[in-house]
Order: C-alpha cells, then sequence, then structure tokens
C-alpha cells in the first residue's frame, strides 16, 4: 500500500511539473 501511495505521490508531482512547465506557472500552492 505505501508502495503504491509512494508511486502516485511521485507521479503525481511529476505531471504536476510537466504542467507548470507547459503553462510557464506554480502551482505548488
Amino acid at each position: 500500500i505505501l508502495k503504491d501511495a509512494d508511486l502516485t505521490t511521485m507521479s503525481a508531482k511529476k505531471v504536476r511539473q510537466q504542467i507548470e512547465e507547459k503553462l510557464d506557472i506554480d502551482l505548488s500552492e
């Protein structure tokens, strides 16, 4: 369960970073 949750968190961060780069914005808030 922890592994799945960690993978989900990591993938979510990667996706968010890609979106930030594409839109040139910061979604960390």
